[in-house]
């Protein structure tokens, strides 16, 4: 699996991304994790509720990938993500930008490799590197996003 590089991200941008990977459906994994309503609720929902330190092994197995393991490694060093500034219209703007033209190369590569109506490996593993570039870009988005709803006025 491929994956953006995680550094700066939000924790809740990084719980969605590992959320977004996951082939479970939320109510599989509250009652695999043997979670109450209340809590899955809370860690489903777009807030700042994340899974208990000494559930986060467990909760990898259940939803099926370390991507929470690998997020709190790849910023251990960086405080990034506090020092996000706060997006505003001209980053959203850019942002949005930066987001559709990944889409737009996506679909470029997709639409080539559908000329024949059969997908090589080395055409999927292109595909893949443009899907990552559009999860990259989405997750910065939403970590700034994320700025503006947490930023205290």
């Amino acid at each position: 699996m491929l994956l953006p590089r995680l550094v700066g991200i939000s924790p809740q941008a990084a719980l969605r991304l590992a959320l977004a990977f996951s082939k479970k459906t939320p109510d599989q994994i509250e009652q695999e994790m043997g979670w109450s309503k209340s809590i899955s609720a809370r860690v489903f929902c777009s807030g700042n509720y994340f899974p208990a330190y000494k559930n986060i092994p467990k909760f990898c197995d259940v939803i099926g990938n370390n991507i929470l393991i690998l997020w709190l490694f790849k910023n251990r060093k960086y405080p990034a993500y506090d020092q996000l500034k706060p997006m505003d219209a001209l980053a959203l703007l850019q942002g949005m930008g930066s987001f559709l033209k990944e889409m737009g190369d996506v679909s470029c590569k997709a639409q080539e490799a559908l000329k024949d109506w059969r997908i090589s490996q080395e055409e999927a593993r292109n595909i893949v590197k443009e899907v990552r570039d559009v999860i990259e870009v989405g997750c910065y988005v939403m970590s700034r996003l994320e700025r503006v709803i947490t930023i205290k006025e």
